[in-house]
């Protein structure tokens, strides 16, 4: 019934999907077997190209370590699960989809593993043992290849909707914040507005000490003055000063509020132009016809904070940035420091405490930094952007896998005296990235 998937070779294993395992074929059939172990929908459908997928760990890394490169020899039908046999060499494994939903690896006739070993140890089995089936209704194995590939169709698309539904969310949530901020500022700008509004309030007082500067002598406290022009009793506190100290303190205090004022008027013309701009891009957002693409680089400009000037060691500008800016998935920007030195500067005054820091592990290379908002979580294709930078700008490029550090940036130290580049770093996590000359391409286009 499956005679098109015997002798298929398993070239590569992903995870496109939660509890959706990929199995990348060649040889006798080309395209990804996807293997759903997804509540409700435990099913196997196949598509021609491979989808793309998140960074590879727990069950997917321990699959690749047994069963890639492994054939498949046969499907069969056992109770309540669907047996994929494998065979690698003298080596004979079988990987069953049961319905619960799981999947379970078999190997050498005992159970090595399972995407849940939970739900594999309720039911009584566990691993060391041989394999026991789970029982009941066996999961639809659809028998020709037109419907593999429907039903690889269907699961892709649903992940697809379900990929571009979060990413609109994202980036609604992205405006949301910058929209907050916005408000946050708006408010600020109108109470730095009210202060001016004293400015000439200030003036008076102070002209009115001025012209009355010789009756009250040596007058330190808080003194009552007509003011001429209303005939109204002001009280006016003279702060310990002289009436002509007070007065002067005064009309600068006037003159600073009024040049603030102008500031703030414009600042406050500025801050409510961006949030009605925030505004139609959150209309934008939720608008199906404008393409994804679009949205993040509009988005990235909306949100982006201007980077600060860098300054050199006497203080002046520095028109050369230490690093390069290159635009990865989701129009977001990854910094890539130049030389040892600029490393430094990228890492101790261009970064942020909250911003993602990578480095090749354990080689020379460039510093990368993600900036991030805090309270941030990195995406997954974003991380593997910026762990595939980490590789190429390093002594690892032109090798197909390279083991990356991660970590934020507050638990990287520069120790003084240290060579330059050379940094300390505390907590951090390894990610093994498998290089794909398509995506290093696409960054390397992105290089500005």
């Amino acid at each position: 019934m499956t005679w098109f998937l015997e002798g298929a070779r398993i070239r590569r294993i992903d995870l496109p999907k939660p509890q959706i395992i990929g199995l990348t074929l060649s040889g006798s059939l080309e395209g990804t077997l996807l293997l759903s172990a997804q509540p409700r929908q435990v099913s196997v459908g196949l598509v021609r190209s491979r989808p793309p997928s998140p960074v590879a760990t727990g069950f997917t890394t321990f699959l690749r370590k047994h069963i890639e490169g492994f054939a498949i020899v046969g499907v069969r039908v056992v109770p309540g699960a669907l047996a994929f046999d494998l065979k690698g060499g003298p080596l004979s494994a079988t990987l069953y989809l049961e319905r619960t939903p799981n999947l379970v690896l078999e190997k050498e006739g005992r159970t090595i593993g399972a995407l849940s070993v939970k739900a594999n140890e309720h039911r009584g089995a566990k691993l060391g043992q041989p394999y026991g089936a789970p029982g009941g209704a066996t999961p639809l194995m659809l028998s020709t290849l037109e419907a593999l590939l429907i039903e690889g169709e269907h699961l892709f698309a649903e992940r697809q909707e379900h990929d571009e539904t979060s990413a609109r969310r994202a980036l609604l949530k992205d405006v949301q914040r910058q929209m907050d901020r916005m408000g946050r500022r708006i408010v600020a700008i109108e109470r730095d507005l009210t202060h001016a509004e004293r400015a000439g309030e200030l003036t008076a007082e102070a002209q009115l000490l001025l012209a009355c500067a010789h009756q009250l002598g040596e007058a330190s406290g808080v003194v009552q003055l007509e003011d001429p022009a209303s005939g109204a009793i002001r009280s006016i506190d003279l702060e310990g000063r002289t009436p002509f100290d007070a007065a002067e303190r005064r009309f600068e205090e006037a003159r600073r509020r009024r040049s603030g004022e102008k500031v703030a008027r414009a600042r406050s013309g500025e801050a409510m132009e961006a949030k009605s701009e925030l505004e139609r891009l959150a209309l934008r957002i939720e608008d199906d016809d404008v393409p994804l693409d679009v949205l993040a680089l509009e988005v990235r400009a909306a949100v982006r904070p201007a980077q600060a000037p860098i300054k050199g060691p006497k203080g002046e500008i520095r028109t050369r940035l230490p690093y390069r800016e290159i635009i990865a998935i989701g129009a977001r920007v990854v910094l890539v420091g130049k030389t040892s030195a600029d490393n430094d500067e990228l890492t101790t005054k261009v970064a942020r405490a909250h911003d993602l820091w990578l480095h090749a592990r354990g080689m020379p290379g460039s510093h990368v930094v993600v900036p991030l908002e805090k309270g941030e979580t990195i995406e997954p294709q974003l991380l593997i952007d910026a762990a595939t930078l980490a590789a190429h700008f390093s002594d690892a490029r032109g090798e197909e896998k390279v083991e990356v550090s991660y970590v934020e940036r507050r638990h990287v130290r520069k120790k003084r005296g240290s060579p330059p580049g050379s940094v300390q770093v505390e907590r951090d996590k390894t990610l093994l990235v498998r290089i794909e000359p398509d995506r290093l391409a696409r960054l390397l286009s992105g290089k500005r």
